[in-house]
C-alpha cells in the first residue's frame, strides 16, 4: 500500500532512501532479535512494545511523504 504514493510522486533517490530504510529497518529487526540471546523473551519485549515503535514508523512516513509531495 505504500509503495503507491512512492511510485506516482517520488523521486528516484526518495525511492531508494526509501527502500535503503526499509532494508535496515529488517535488518535491525533480525539482528537485534540475534543478539539477545533468547528470541522468546525478545519477541515478548516487542509485542509489548511495538505499537510505539509503529507510530513513530507512521510519522515517519507521513513527514517524508509529505516532504516529497511538497517539492513535487
Amino acid at each position: 500500500m505504500l509503495m503507491c504514493p512512492v511510485l506516482l510522486f517520488a523521486g528516484p533517490w526518495d525511492a531508494v532512501t526509501l527502500g535503503v530504510g526499509f532494508g535496515l529497518g529488517r535488518a535491525a529487526m533480525a539482528t537485534a532479535s540475534v543478539l539477545s540471546g533468547n528470541a522468546g523473551q525478545w519477541d515478548h519485549r516487542w509485542t509489548a512494545r511495538h505499537r510505539a515503535v509503529e507510530i513513530g514508523i507512521g510519522v515517519l512516513v507521513i513527514a517524508i511523504l509529505g516532504r516529497t509531495l511538497l517539492v513535487a
